[in-house]
């Protein structure tokens, strides 16, 4: 194990049984995470590791993201953090064949 700072305790972190919808998902973590699922998904798909360096399909994966990521936004909102009820009706009405 590699030793770093204490984590937080599980109660901290949301959990799929909680409630509390008033929070949101900070943009920037958001974006992190769908450019990830993105890289994922090419490399299963059989996209060699080394075209990730390429400048050109970076770019690509960047648009991609940040057309994924509005579909996160009300119009005129974007910019902002996600809150949970766009984000349940990306999901649930826009993104409904996206597995993320």
């Amino acid at each position: 194990m590699i030793l770093g700072s204490e984590h937080p305790p599980p109660s901290h972190f949301p959990s799929s049984w909680s409630r509390d919808f008033d929070q949101s998902i900070p943009r920037g973590e958001f974006q992190s995470f769908l450019r990830l699922m993105i890289v994922l998904h090419l490399y299963h798909s059989g996209i060699g590791v080394h075209n990730f360096v390429n400048a050109e399909c970076l770019v690509q994966v960047e648009r991609v993201t940040d057309c994924l990521l509005e579909a996160f936004y009300r119009p005129g909102e974007s910019g902002h953090d996600i809150t949970y009820d766009v984000f349940d009706r990306a999901i649930e009405n826009d993104m409904n064949h996206v597995y993320l």
